[in-house]
């Protein structure tokens, strides 16, 4: 289950969801760029990593909650998002349901 919560407070600004095991909570990326050479090679920066730059894709079949939650993310800028044992301060990135089925990007200090 994940918790999703509108930052200011709203009646309707709480959600406990489902998310289905297509769901990516775990994926930590690197900072890296690749840029072409004038020889016709390339040449790459690497920034590292840090939690700040993890994007949550949660998947859910509450194609219900999932519309209610773009909605208030047209209003509300900042959430909360709860899971497992974390606890952070995100952004909604995009919501888009297809096929029965609701994703959810959300971007934050994670």
């Amino acid at each position: 289950m994940i918790s999703l919560c509108t930052r200011l407070f709203s009646a309707d600004g709480h959600f406990i969801l489902q998310f289905l095991e297509s769901s990516d909570l775990d994926t930590v990326a690197r900072r890296v760029t690749k840029y072409p050479t004038t020889d016709g090679g390339c040449e790459f920066f690497d920034g590292g990593w840090t939690d700040a730059d993890r994007t949550l894709r949660v998947k859910t079949d509450n194609i219900v909650d999932a519309l209610r939650i773009q909605e208030l993310s047209k209003i509300h800028q900042k959430w909360t998002v709860s899971w497992r044992d974390q606890f952070s301060l995100v952004h909604i990135e995009s919501v888009t349901i297809s096929g029965g089925e609701a994703t959810i990007d959300l971007m934050g200090d994670l």
